[in-house]
C-alpha cells in the first residue's frame, strides 16, 4: 500500500479477539488483516458484479 489512512473502527469483542488471533498467528499486524481481509472481501464483491 503506498498511500493510508485513517479509519476508527467498532468492531464487537468477540471479532477483535479472533483478528488478533489469526493475525499473531499469521506474523502480522491486527492492521494487516483487516486491511487484507477487506481487499479480498471488494474484488469477491467486484467480481461478482459481473
Amino acid at each position: 500500500m503506498s498511500e493510508s489512512s485513517t479509519y476508527p473502527l467498532r468492531l464487537p469483542r468477540s471479532v477483535k479477539a479472533a483478528v488478533e488471533k489469526l493475525a499473531r498467528e499469521e506474523g502480522i499486524s491486527m492492521n494487516q488483516f483487516v486491511a487484507t481481509a477487506v481487499a479480498e472481501k471488494l474484488a469477491v464483491m467486484s467480481t461478482a458484479a459481473f
